[in-house]
């Protein structure tokens, strides 16, 4: 019975993680381990006619979920990207968050004009996606800690941690794992 109390006392519940993103593969992240997909990290890419191509690492939220930052970018500048924040980033109410469906992150393209990388989360190390998400109609916020590789047309990420504020509207600080109101859960704890 103890066991299941501690949730609704712990302020931040914090997951290990050691996810490998590479070419045309995705991750769902379930923040909350409710069963319910609320951001999906993936890369993909595309080759046409006339020596376009272009690879990219993207996140999209789902079921009216939103990642922070909004600024427009990709090559013809109508996607949006999202932050790669630093450590210690507080994330919380009056930040600007986007639910746009496909949010890059770092995208790598080539065409007659050359080769070009763009986004803030080309070849970073532990940076982190803040993130605001639903807990039945509650929200809550949080953030995935990543690193992200960009090698031309290969991009691969690696997702090492994340963790969300159970009690609804609260801020939470990137990177924050430890102190008394934390709750570590490794990776098929529940």
């Amino acid at each position: 019975m103890l066991a299941l109390t501690q949730p609704a006392e712990a302020k931040i519940v914090y997951t290990k993680a050691h996810h490998r993103i590479g070419a045309t593969q995705s991750y769902d992240l379930d923040l909350n381990k409710d069963g319910l997909v609320d951001f999906a990290i993936g890369e993909r890419s595309s080759s046409q006619g006339g020596g376009d191509s272009w690879n990219e690492l993207a996140i999209s939220p789902v079921g009216g979920n939103a990642v922070e930052g909004a600024i427009a970018c990709g090559f013809l500048g109508y996607y949006r990207c999202a932050s790669a924040l630093k450590p210690g980033t507080r994330v919380g109410p009056r930040q600007t968050f986007s639910s746009h469906s496909h949010q890059i992150m770092a995208q790598f393209g080539c065409s007659d004009g050359g080769c070009t990388t763009i986004g803030q989360w080309a070849n970073v190390k532990n940076r982190y996606l803040g993130l605001k998400f639903h807990i039945g109609k509650a929200i809550h916020y949080g953030w995935a800690r990543m690193s992200v590789s960009v090698q031309k047309l290969t991009i691969t990420a690696t997702l090492t941690g994340y963790a969300y504020e159970t009690v609804p509207n609260k801020w939470i600080t990137t990177g924050e794992t430890k102190g008394p109101d934390v709750i570590k859960l490794e990776p098929g704890a529940l």
